[in-house]
Parts: C-alpha cells; sequence; structure tokens
C-alpha cells in the first residue's frame, strides 16, 4: 500500500509537470487555435479573422513561456512538500525537505529550493563547504547518507548547533546527480526531522527508493 501511493503521488506529479511545461502549453495552444483557423481557410473567412486567430495564439504562447520560465523554482518546492506527504502523510508537519546546490567556484552547498515547513527557520538559506554536513559527506561519498543526531552530533560534521534547527534529531542526504552514469554531483536532497531515525524510517528501503526517485527528477527539473 505504501509504494502504490507514492508511485500514484510520483505519476500524478509528473502529469501536472507535463502539462505544466512551456512548451506543451505552447503546442496545446496552438492546435486548438490552428484547428479553426484551418476551418476558416476552408470556408474562405476573411483574412482579418484569420490575422487575428494568428496573432492571439502567437500571444498566449508567448505568454505560456514567459510565466513558466519566471517561477521555476516554485515547481520544485510544491514537489518537496507532496514528496513529505507521500512518504510520512498525517506526520509529515515533522519533516523538512531541502535541495542544496553545489557551487564549484565557491566549493560550497547552498539551499535554493525548501518545503514550507523551512519557511521562516534559521537555516533556510543554509550555506556549508564540501566538508561539513551530512549533505557535505552525501556529496563527498556520492551516497546516500544517514545520521542519527543522538549518536553522532553536528559538530562531528563541523556543524554550528545555533546555525540549524534546534529540534532537529535526524538526518537523510541523497546525492543528485547530473549525469545517468551517477558520476558527477550537482547537489544534494535533504530531509530532517524532530523524530529519531527509527520514527522517521530513513533506513526504510521503501523510503529511500522513493526519495531517490525524486532526486532523480529533481535533477532534471534544475
Amino acid at each position: 500500500m505504501f509504494g502504490e501511493r507514492v508511485l500514484i503521488s510520483i505519476g500524478k506529479m509528473k502529469i501536472k509537470y507535463f502539462f505544466e511545461t512551456a512548451s506543451t502549453k505552447a503546442i496545446l495552444s496552438t492546435l486548438i487555435l490552428v484547428i479553426p483557423l484551418v476551418l476558416s481557410i476552408m470556408t474562405e473567412i476573411s483574412i482579418i479573422y484569420q490575422i487575428t486567430l494568428i496573432t492571439t495564439a502567437a500571444i498566449i504562447n508567448l505568454s505560456f513561456v514567459y510565466f513558466a520560465y519566471r517561477r521555476p523554482k516554485l515547481k520544485i518546492n510544491d514537489m518537496l512538500n507532496v514528496m513529505a506527504l507521500s512518504l510520512w502523510s498525517k506526520e509529515h508537519n515533522h519533516f523538512r525537505v531541502n535541495v542544496m546546490l553545489y557551487n564549484p567556484r565557491k566549493k560550497t552547498l547552498s539551499v535554493k529550493y525548501l518545503s514550507a515547513s523551512m519557511m521562516g527557520a534559521v537555516d533556510r538559506k543554509f550555506c556549508i563547504k564540501c566538508n561539513q554536513g551530512c549533505a557535505g559527506e552525501a556529496f563527498r561519498t556520492k551516497g546516500i547518507i544517514v545520521v542519527d543526531l543522538n549518536k553522532r552530533p553536528h559538530k562531528d560534521y563541523h556543524i554550528k548547533p545555533k546555525d540549524v534547527w534546534a529540534e532537529m534529531k535526524s538526518i537523510l542526504s541523497i546525492p543528485i546527480f547530473e549525469d545517468e552514469d551517477h558520476t558527477k554531483v550537482k547537489g544534494v536532497l535533504n530531509i530532517d526531522s524532530d523524530l529519531i531515525v527509527t520514527e522517521a524510517k530513513f533506513f526504510d528501503t521503501n523510503v529511500i527508493k522513493v526519495a531517490t526517485i525524486y532526486s532523480d527528477w529533481i535533477s532534471e527539473m534544475i
């Protein structure tokens, strides 16, 4: 049931994303307006009407492209919210999700996208070096990292407790790869919680599998 629920949520998000892309909207709007245009030619409707249809199609298509590229971050942020809800259902408020992207010039990882649960948090604009934190370890090792903060505190990862969410007890970090061969990491998907590791189910294979699917999907959207 868990896997089916998550797969349905992912499927809905993919369909929604497909129909929200600029190219899809442009194609659909063009088809809607080209059909009456063709009919107008066949029925010898006036040239003014034909020009009006073509102009309208152009304006609508340009609007779709403009607004689609004006709000790319909202799509990923919304997806992070759906991810927490689909994985943890009623307990989703105990989880925060963010995406940190790598800056090759500064050699840092910084939060670029975040779930609603991180809004206003002290670490909503968190930036670390690649040798810091759970995210840094996932970035360097190119592997999935789970941290139990009761056993390994922030200082073990060169993080000052005052710089992060005080209630944090567990973390799951998954590298976001730039290529299909998983050789180059361009960011990290982080999930943290005020629940202990066992309650957060960060070692659960289903949770890790689904979170990895989301990281792959995010990689295509960035």
